[in-house]
């Protein structure tokens, strides 16, 4: 639009607001964010015409159809198009111009380590038990070989393991491990494709462990399981606190609560459970069963019956368990 000879993330977005206008303003910002970060060759935000062809070529493949067609459709709906951003959206894009600028070339540098080979061996060396993810001994054990040192190891992987395991699954995926080693390159002060191969070759050598370096590895990874099951303990606290200030919690206990003596007895919960498996389909016989799960694990005071905070943290667990939202579970009890 500026003529520049080169396509900035807000001419993309609002290209793409033109060929498609039922998207977003946020959702074409982003997409446009993607696009240039995934075709960016010399990382300057912007595509050039060479990038550019890569982009068409891309949409091109995805839809199906030839490069004319696809050509011909995106420049009738660019010209006469009368969606697009707005000038107050494009005048928040000039405001935001150099983060977002910074956003695509911190993205860009992410997808070249993503998408590199040798990373993706790194990270199967890291696996040492080959099951898809990386766990924190696993991490702590790596650094080591690279590193030499157990102490400087451990506190390592301590420090970038508690910073990129972004579902706190105590699991490194693939996606965590790259942003891990990012890091790990950027306090080295050198670049990931120079770094990445000689991290390889070190995992390659076994390095031996005396006692002292035996002890600091369990004394770390004790203290790191410490951590992370306070950490859960937390954030398990804020979800009860959560679903006890829920209006519609305190209405699901007293329907619940048939006798009005601010507990929840085992019939009274067998009948709730029964009520919940007929309403979204699930087979009833296994109420007694379902019943008895509940009071065996949240029954803390063992008095075979739930006050309000134990009612709350079965809703949070029966919740994490079927991957919904706590709010809208309480709703559909």
């Amino acid at each position: 639009k500026d003529s520049n000879s080169l396509i900035s993330v807000s001419e993309l977005s609002d290209a793409i607001r033109k060929v498609d206008a039922g998207i977003s303003f946020q959702e074409s910002l982003e997409e446009a964010i993607h696009s240039i970060a995934l075709i960016d060759t010399n990382n300057d935000a912007r595509l050039n015409i060479d990038e550019f062809k890569v982009y068409m070529k891309q949409l091109t493949e995805n839809a199906g159809v030839t490069s004319q067609e696809i050509s011909e459709y995106f420049l009738m709906n660019v010209i006469y198009s009368t969606s697009g951003n707005t000038w107050r959206e494009e005048a928040m894009l000039t405001l935001k111009g150099d983060d977002i600028e910074e956003k695509v070339k911190k993205l860009s540098k992410y997808y070249d380590v993503y998408n590199n080979v040798h990373m993706k061996q790194l990270y199967e060396l890291f696996d040492d038990d080959d099951d898809g993810t990386i766990s924190f001994e696993e991490v702590a054990l790596g650094f080591y070989k690279i590193k030499g040192n157990m102490s400087e190891a451990t506190k390592l992987a301590m420090e970038l393991v508690l910073m990129t395991d972004e579902d706190d699954n105590r699991r490194i995926d693939y996606n965590e491990f790259v942003r891990l080693i990012m890091h790990v390159c950027a306090l080295e002060g050198e670049k990931s494709e120079d770094l990445i191969p000689d991290f390889i070759i070190a995992m390659y050598f076994e390095r031996d462990t005396n006692l002292k370096d035996r002890s600091i590895f369990m004394i770390a990874n004790e203290d790191y399981n410490v951590y992370q099951d306070e950490k859960d303990s937390l954030n398990e606290a804020a979800s009860i606190m959560d679903a006890l200030k829920y209006s519609k919690t305190q209405k699901l206990f007293e329907l619940w609560d048939t006798n009005n003596n601010e507990l929840i007895s085992w019939e009274e919960l067998a009948i709730g459970c029964r009520k919940f498996q007929q309403t979204i389909g699930m087979d009833i016989n296994s109420t007694l069963w379902l019943t008895k799960q509940v009071m065996h694990m949240f029954d803390e005071d063992f008095n075979r019956s739930l006050d309000k905070r134990e009612f709350a943290r079965f809703l949070v667990k029966f919740a994490e368990m079927n991957n919904v939202d706590l709010h809208g579970l309480i709703d559909t009890l």
